[in-house]
Parts: C-alpha cells; sequence; structure tokens
C-alpha cells in the first residue's frame, strides 16, 4: 500500500446523518487496514475534541462492500471486547460507522461509502519511533518495556491475545507512560481465528505464526522484538531468521552485557514454550540487570578542552558516555550532542573545535570507532583498539586510531560539516601487527607525534611535514608498554613515561643527537600503577601516577619541584592546564572522577567529587 496519504488535512467526514462531523488534522500512519489520521471534532458547546480515526482502504483499491461488512464486524467485535476488559493502558474505540468517503469543507459527499473506526486521541509516539528519537536512557527504556508487559500480561490473564503488537501499535508519552493500540484482532484464547495478521520484524516464524489458534506465545515474541527496538533503535526490523541468535550479537556487539542479551532473547527464543511468562518479570529482571549496568565504574576519561575554568569531563564505560562538571558551582555549560551515542565505550578522546563545536572519539565493545558532533555520531571504522587525541590552540585537531593491523589519522577540519577530515583522505599506515596508539604530543617545533605501541617495542612516529603523508618512526623502547604518556621536558625535550606489563614504570627521554635514553627504572612505580600522565612545555613539567593506593602528582619548573600525593584509588588520570594558566589533575576512581587543582602558590587545592551534568 502506497505510504503517500490518499486524503488532506482540512477534509471532512463523518457518518451520514453528520457527514461534516469529522476534520482530518494530520495524517499518522498507513498499515495494512489503511490510514490512520489525527482528527478533530466541534462539539455542541464550540469547544473542540481530538480523536485517532481508522479509515479502511485497500492496497487494490476501494474496498468491496462485503469486504466493508466483513471487517465492520470485526471492528465492531473488537469495541464491544474492549468495554468488557479492564486493562489500564490498553486502547478503547468507541464508535465504528459507515460513512462518505473524506472530501473538501463544504462539497457534497459523492456517494462512495467507507468504513471509519475512532478512537481517543493520545498525545504520544510510537515506540519504534520514539526509541530512536529520544534521549532516554537504557533504564528508562526498560522501564516503557515493562510498562507495556503489564498490559499484555493483564491481557492474557482475562484469556485474550492481542496478536498483531509492534511498535507501531505501541505509543509512548513524554513522561513514559504506554498505550497499547489497535485492537482490531484483539481474540479470546479459545477462538479458532480466520485472519492471521502479523507486523514484519514483529511477528515469529512463518510456521508458527500461521497457526490459526490464539497464543499468548506469539504476543510475547513481539514483545521481545519491541524490547529489541527499544535498545537497538538504531538497526531496523528484525530479519526472520535465527532472531535470538542474532539480537542476542547485536546486543553485545552495542556494548550490553552477555547477562542483558540472554534474558531479552528469552522472549525470542524459537520454542514458544520456552518464552518468559508473565512478562513483568521477565522485564523488571532485564531492567535490574541494565541498573546494575548503569552503576557499573566507567573505565576510561577525556578531559574537553573547552573555555576557562574547571573544564567539562568525559567518561566512558558500560552504560555509555557521562558528562562531569564541579560541584558547588552554576551548571557548566555541556556541548549539545546528537541522539545515538554508543555503549560499552571502552576509551575516549575529546576533540577541540572553535568553529563548529567539539568532538567525541568513542571506542566500543566490538571495536568500532564512533565520532560525535551537534549534529550527530557517525561509525568511522572498525577493528579499533584505541585512540588518542592532540588538541593545539589554534590549529586543527588530530585523531588517531590504533587497530588490527595499524594507525588511522584523521584531522579535524574547522568549517563544513564538523566531521574530522583525512589530510587529505584518511591516512592509515600499516604496522603488520596490532597497534595501540599510547599518548601524542607536539614537539618543541611544533610537529605532532604520536607513541605506537606495537607487540614486541614503542616507536615514536612523527611528521615533519602536514600530517598528510607517512611519518617519521624511530624506537623509543625494544619492550611493550600497557599505558604512555608524552610531553615535553623543562628543556624542551620530548619526555615518554611507560607503564611496562609488570607494572614498572619507565621514563625516557629523547636526547636529540643520542636518541631516546632511559632516564628512570622503577620496580616499584607504586602498588597496583596502572596508568600515567605528561603535561609539560618550557615553563613546567608534571607527570601523575595513578596506582590502587593513590595519586601520585609531581610538578618540576626550571627552579623548583613539588610532589602531592592523594590517597584515594585512581585507574585513570589526565592531566591539562586550562586558558587561565592553572594544572589541573582529573582521575578516575570506583564512583566517578575526581579533580584537584595547582594553587598559585604551588600547592595542591582541595580534592574534587565531580557530578554528574548529563549522560549519552
Amino acid at each position: 500500500m502506497s505510504r503517500v496519504p490518499r486524503w488532506e488535512p482540512d477534509w471532512r467526514c463523518g457518518p451520514p446523518e453528520r457527514p461534516e462531523e469529522y476534520t482530518l488534522v494530520s495524517h499518522l500512519h498507513t498499515g495494512g487496514e489503511g490510514e490512520v489520521w489525527r482528527a478533530s471534532r466541534r462539539l455542541r458547546d464550540g469547544g473542540e475534541s481530538h480523536c485517532a480515526l481508522k479509515i479502511l482502504t485497500s492496497s487494490k483499491g476501494d474496498v468491496t462492500p462485503e469486504q466493508r461488512a466483513a471487517w465492520r464486524e470485526r471492528w465492531a467485535d473488537s469495541v464491544h471486547r474492549r468495554f468488557g476488559l479492564d486493562i489500564p493502558g490498553l486502547a478503547t474505540p468507541y464508535q465504528y460507522f459507515v460513512g462518505p468517503v473524506p472530501r473538501p469543507a463544504h462539497q457534497p459527499p459523492s456517494g462512495a461509502q467507507i468504513l471509519y473506526l475512532v478512537s481517543p486521541w493520545y498525545d504520544g509516539t510510537p515506540a519504534d519511533l520514539w526509541a530512536r528519537s529520544t534521549t532516554a536512557d537504557a533504564v528508562a527504556r526498560a522501564e516503557v518495556l515493562r510498562a507495556l508487559c503489564v498490559i499484555v500480561d493483564r491481557l492474557h490473564d482475562l484469556g485474550y491475545v492481542h496478536r498483531d503488537i509492534s511498535g507501531g501499535n505501541v505509543l509512548v508519552t513524554d513522561d513514559g507512560q504506554v498505550q497499547l493500540i489497535d485492537i482490531t484482532f484483539l481474540a479470546p484464547l479459545e477462538r479458532e481465528l480466520t485472519q492471521t495478521p502479523y507486523t514484519p520484524g514483529y511477528a515469529p516464524q512463518p510456521t508458527e505464526r500461521g497457526s490459526v489458534r490464539p497464543d499468548p506465545a506469539r504476543d510475547r515474541f513481539s514483545v521481545g522484538a519491541v524490547a529489541r527496538a527499544l535498545l537497538l533503535p538504531d538497526l531496523g526490523p528484525m530479519g526472520d531468521h535465527d532472531a535470538a541468535r542474532m539480537t542476542h550479537r547485536q546486543l553485545v556487539s552495542y556494548g550490553y552485557s552477555a547477562q542483558v542479551a540472554d534474558c531479552l532473547v528469552r522472549a525470542l527464543d524459537p520454542d514458544p514454550v520456552r518464552r518468559p511468562a508473565p512478562l513483568t518479570a521477565w522485564a523488571e529482571e532485564l531492567r535490574d540487570l541494565l541498573v546494575a549496568e548503569q552503576d557499573a565504574p566507567h573505565i576510561c576519561v577525556d578531559i574537553l578542552p573547552e573555555g576557562t575554568g574547571h573544564p567539562l569531563v568525559v567518561t566512558g564505560g558500560p552504560s555509555g558516555l557521562r558528562w562531569y562538571g564541579p560541584p558547588g558551582q552554576r551548571p557548566a555549560h555541556r556541548p549539545s550532542f546528537a541522539v545515538g551515542a554508543p555503549r560499552g565505550v571502552r576509551d575516549v578522546a575529546c576533540l577541540s573545535g572553535p568553529h563548529d563545536g567539539p568532538g567525541i572519539a568513542a571506542v566500543d565493545a566490538r571495536g568500532a570507532l564512533w565520532l560525535g558532533t551537534a549534529d550527530r555520531w557517525r561509525e568511522l571504522a572498525g577493528d579499533v583498539r584505541s585512540v588518542v587525541a592532540l588538541n593545539t590552540h589554534g590549529m586543527p585537531a588530530l585523531l588517531w586510531a590504533g587497530h588490527d593491523v595499524g594507525v588511522h589519522l584523521y584531522r579535524w577540519t574547522p568549517g563544513g560539516d564538523a566531521e574530522p577530515r583525512p589530510a587529505p583522505s584518511r591516512v592509515s599506515v600499516s604496522t603488520g601487527a596490532p597497534a595501540e596508539v599510547l599518548a601524542a604530543s607536539r614537539d618543541r617545533e611544533g610537529h605532532p607525534c604520536l607513541l605506537v605501541g606495537l607487540p614486541d617495542l614503542v616507536e615514536l612516529w612523527s611528521w615533519p611535514e602536514a600530517p598528510g603523508g607517512p611519518p617519521h618512526r624511530r624506537p623509543v623502547s625494544d619492550a611493550p608498554a600497557t599505558r604512555a604518556a608524552l610531553a615535553l621536558n623543562v628543556w624542551g625535550e620530548l619526555e615518554a613515561a611507560l607503564l611496562r606489563p609488570d607494572g614498572s614504570r619507565e621514563i625516557w627521554c629523547d636526547h636529540f643527537a643520542d636518541g631516546w635514553l632511559c632516564m628512570e627504572e622503577s620496580r616499584a612505580a607504586g602498588p597496583g600503577t596502572v596508568d600515567v600522565a605528561l603535561l609539560g612545555d618550557r615553563r613546567l613539567h608534571a607527570r601523575a601516577d595513578a596506582a590502587s593506593d593513590g595519586l601520585t602528582v609531581s610538578v618540576t619548573t626550571s627552579t623548583d619541584s613539588s610532589t602531592w600525593r592523594i590517597g584515594e584509588t585512581a585507574h585513570r588520570v589526565r592531566l591539562t592546564r586550562t586558558a587561565d594558566g592553572r594544572l589541573l589533575a582529573v582521575w578516575l576512581t570506583h564512583d566517578g572522577p575526581r579533580s584537584v587543582w595547582e594553587e598559585w602558590t604551588g600547592s595542591q587545592g582541595p580534592v574534587q567529587r565531580l557530578r554528574i551534568i548529563g549522560e549519552d
């Protein structure tokens, strides 16, 4: 059936005795039974009410009188059955009639007749469209699913099945309330049927959906498909083949835990007997798993290099991305990012964007590299292991991504659509082995440099010219590193801090003619040392070590040095200097990020526990 509406707004329709009772307002949907419109009705007191008006049409042309009579009886049965059921949240059609076809106002009826079904107007959005447009997190989506399950369980308890549950037949309001609509095929369990309706993407295998015996298990499968649409809104309709296995794979690849995937696909089990009943308990189990996942510690952090004062902090983890700002102050300005951020984030990097706003690069659980801007999230590459960004005032930000056989380089070009554009196309350098991008900085001439971890060594890659050609590659160390940092020291040398797989830390310096030399080797870098950060220029050099027993920050200038020791567990750390010239350390603990300033006296300020100001 054509999705182009057959009629137009402001046309009139109604029963024969009141042929202009209803005015078509806006077209909502065209489905197998016909068109659904929002319509208005003028009341006797001059007021106006709205309703949902279904107008029976056929993909093969006008409905025959015989077809119209059959549908009229079907709709009549549905209306009368619904009035006998006490089920909040289930749509309640209240009128059906045969009347003249819609026509422009004041135009006399043509004589052609058509069937109408009138239902209350619910100010909601179909669940599949709501899932794609909302910023609600996974737990809020699971609450919508639970509300649907309460309705369906009540329907089954009273001995009825809906038979056509789909993302289009579930309405969600702005405050998360749910209405299950379109009860045309509502039927008692004990009655054999002549129609076997279904919506593609929401029905089980053809052998099961072709049965004329009403079965609650088919409704349960459809609810499982709605659950998939709520948690995986960008994937489109579910296919017929091996729906449970494919959905499980998709959920895990999009960052949901195996436990969440195991739970959801029980409703899609090819064996109807194994689908969960009642559905409400299943939905609550799924919600509780998502709550636990949302509460799981985040594992990566970066700082958005924007503005003065305390900058925004971004963390990534199983639930996706979170934004943090300082406590006890006015809410920080959180840049607007499009809906669709990935879940299961295992690495994150922030890109400055003075002209078009900032960008966020995130690697999800399946290794997809995502770029988020104000207009959209897009997938840039696959099989990515790590990302590093280099932000320099007045220059395009650079983004490197290490993958299974090399490194990609993107350049964030101001202007245009704010997409990180390759220079001049995506630069990909092959290593022939898995590559980790560990850290980036600029050397004393201002050239971009990158530390690359390979299975048996660490290299420094530099681009003396514009970063569009192959890099100049030099070995730094002939042993692998798990984490690293790179910065200039106060003597203008590049300094690299390398964490080894055994937990030791080494400090290497680039002594120009002498090459890279190990200046400090620590076999006791601290119990459980897991991350290191460097920040430096010709005036100041700072190093931070994150460990299970706390954070250590060492600050060196050309004339002085100091060390801060903060006894809070840290598993990731970042250093930055803000536009007002102060040094800021940010580190992750089990319950979120902390920050501490270097005061103007050179001592550390109070530790701040940052507060969430947004989630994606």
